[in-house]
Order: structure tokens, then C-alpha cells, then sequence
């Protein structure tokens, strides 16, 4: 959004780092030492993402659009990977649509999916806590079988440019770094394989003679 002549844009920012399982479950404020200062359980939802693509170019730029639920979604990579993700998130369909056309050149309405093909559909069960009143830790078992969980930071910020959105992102991922170096004892150490990379693996696999 921009907001005034200086080109200042309103911007949703979230940073995430996977983790495979919990080694303490359920999470409880004193389940290892040292102790979360504060701990909420935010209950479990259950939600259903539909991803597109175009012959993996949005992939390969760092973007991913979906919707969940039927709402469309974009997310936009500004550093990371898989594991250790840095995202400008969209969330209006005009600049969904833009952004799918700088990259693909297509330029088709949202009804249409922007000229996009569905590329994978995975039903969520997610269990969610708040902790230290700013971090939050989801646990996410897949319709196939996969168990992935993260832990997030998101933020509302304005920005004159993508590098300042970077610079934000670089903070609030050292945030979360120090956060689960504090509170190894709740995160399992072992890789941890988002669902997109399980989802893809697995149907290769199922495709092979």
C-alpha cells in the first residue's frame, strides 16, 4: 500500500524456521529449563492449501501463490530457504495478479487462478502456542502423513524498499534463531522437511515404475 508521495509501503513480513518435531508434547510453560516466561496454547485448525505455479517459475523466483480455503495468498522470498524462510506475505488480489505477471507474463483474473495450474492441494491439522508473548510455535500434520513445525515471527512494517524489508527480516530471523537456541530443549535438532518438499517427494515417488 502506498501511503503518501515518499513512497512509503505497508508491508507483512514473516519470518519462520522449521523444526521437525517437538521433543517436549504437549508444550507446557515449565516442560524443560530454562522455563518459557509465558506460554498460551492457541488451539488446533484444520485449513486446506491449493498451490500454482507455471512451469515452476514462480518457484524459481521465490514466490509462492496459493489459496487457503479459497483466499488467495502470495508469498515472496526476500532471503532463506526452505527451512529458514524470509517472506514479504500479499494478501490483495490486484497485487497478487501483478506480481504473478512479472514473472510468468500472464495476466488472467484471480477467478481464472492468474493463468495458473495447480501444482499441489494438501489438507492441514495444525496445533498452535504463543510464546514469551511473541513467537509462535506451530505443529503441522498433513492429510499424507508428514509432521513439520515452525516457529514464526510476523510484522507489520513500513518500507521505502525491498532492502529495508530484508533488513527487518534479517532481524526478527536472529530473534528466532536465539529464541530455539534458548529453548533447544522444546525443538527436535534433527532436518526437518517442509511440506511442499514431502508433498512433491512423495508423489515422485508414487510416480516411479
Amino acid at each position: 500500500m502506498i501511503t503518501g508521495n515518499n513512497h512509503l509501503r505497508q508491508v507483512l513480513l514473516e519470518v519462520e524456521r522449521k523444526f521437525s518435531r517437538l521433543r517436549v508434547y504437549p508444550l507446557t510453560i515449565n516442560g524443560g529449563n530454562p522455563t518459557f516466561h509465558s506460554l498460551k496454547y492457541l488451539g488446533t485448525q484444520t485449513f486446506c492449501d491449493t498451490y500454482f505455479d507455471h512451469r515452476s517459475l514462480l518457484a524459481h523466483a521465490g514466490t509462492w501463490v496459493r489459496q487457503r480455503d479459497g483466499q488467495w495468498q502470495s508469498k515472496i522470498r526476500q532471503a532463506g530457504d526452505y527451512n529458514n524462510s524470509q517472506f514479504r506475505e500479499i494478501q490483495n488480489v490486484d497485487e497478487i495478479g501483478h506480481q504473478v505477471h512479472l514473472i510468468t507474463k500472464k495476466s488472467q483474473p484471480s477467478s481464472k487462478a492468474f493463468g495458473l495450474t495447480q501444482t499441489a492441494k494438501i489438507t492441514t491439522h495444525r496445533e498452535a502456542w504463543k510464546a514469551d508473548d511473541r513467537f509462535k510455535i506451530v505443529l503441522d500434520h498433513t492429510d499424507f502423513g508428514h509432521v513439520v513445525g515452525e516457529v514464526e515471527l510476523e510484522a507489520s512494517v513500513t518500507i521505502q524498499s525491498d532492502e529495508e524489508a530484508k533488513k527487518y527480516c534479517g532481524l526478527m530471523d536472529s530473534e528466532i534463531t536465539s529464541f530455539m537456541q534458548r529453548y533447544c530443549w522444546a525443538f527436535d535438532p534433527n532436518p526437518a522437511i517442509g511440506k511442499l518438499t514431502a508433498y512433491f517427494a512423495r508423489r515422485q515417488s508414487q510416480e516411479l515404475p
